[in-house]
Parts: structure tokens; C-alpha cells; sequence
């Protein structure tokens, strides 16, 4: 399992510069994502930012550490997401009562809003790459 580098310069430093690299992707992931379960944040795993794993994206709508982000961001400009370490994402993939557990994870969260705008990437990205 990745964690989070402790340093948070270095997990600012590499989640910006993985979005700005994946934008395309995870924003037409995430309006896909948002015009089918509604507004929400993508988890994504540290192995992927760090290069030790694959991308496996969670979309969660109703997570505590980021509900006031994801009630102030707009889907059609910006995406919310959220690096955390590879247990926190199991954790959220096994169970609800994980959610719990992510509170009390070291995780980084930020709303980016890069071009295109997450409708128009999902116009250009296949939707069978959008969601892998």
C-alpha cells in the first residue's frame, strides 16, 4: 500500500501536476460521473500519482472531509479531487462504515478547473475511457 509523502509541498507539488496531466480523462470522468449520481469528488489512490499502481477512480457524492467542496464547486467548470492513501480508497470500496476511517486518513483535496471544461472533455474522450 502508497501512502501520502508526509511532506506537503511534495503531495501539493505531484497531485497538481497528476490533474493537470489526467485533466482530460478525470474530467470527463467526472461529468459523466456527476450527470449520473450528482455532484461529488473523485478519491484518487497515491499509487497512481506515484506511479506504483493503476488509476481506480471512486466517485463519492457524500463524504464528510469533503462536503462543503463539493457543495461549493460547479460541475461544468471544475472537478473535485481528493489523493489519499491506497488503504483509504479500499476502505471506501469495501464498506460505508469506511467513510469513517477516511476522516481520520491523511488525504489532499483541491477543486481544479483546467481546459476543456468537464462537459466538453467528455464530448472529446470515448466514455469507455473516461471510466476506466
Amino acid at each position: 500500500m502508497v501512502e501520502l509523502p508526509v511532506d506537503e509541498t511534495v503531495v501539493k507539488t505531484l497531485a497538481h501536476r497528476y490533474a493537470a496531466q489526467q485533466w482530460l480523462a478525470l474530467a470527463g470522468a467526472a461529468w459523466r460521473s456527476y450527470l449520473s449520481h450528482g455532484r461529488g469528488a473523485f478519491l484518487i489512490p497515491w499509487s497512481a500519482v506515484s506511479g506504483q499502481g493503476r488509476l481506480r477512480l471512486a466517485y463519492v457524492s457524500s463524504l464528510e472531509p469533503l462536503a462543503s467542496e463539493v457543495g461549493r464547486y460547479d460541475p461544468r467548470q471544475s472537478v473535485v479531487l481528493a489523493f489519499v492513501g491506497d488503504s483509504a480508497l479500499d476502505d471506501v470500496n469495501a464498506s460505508r462504515i469506511a467513510v469513517v476511517r477516511l476522516a481520520q486518513t491523511r488525504a489532499y483535496w483541491f477543486t481544479a478547473s483546467l481546459m476543456p471544461a468537464p462537459p466538453d472533455a467528455a464530448r472529446v474522450l470515448p466514455a469507455r475511457l473516461a471510466t476506466a
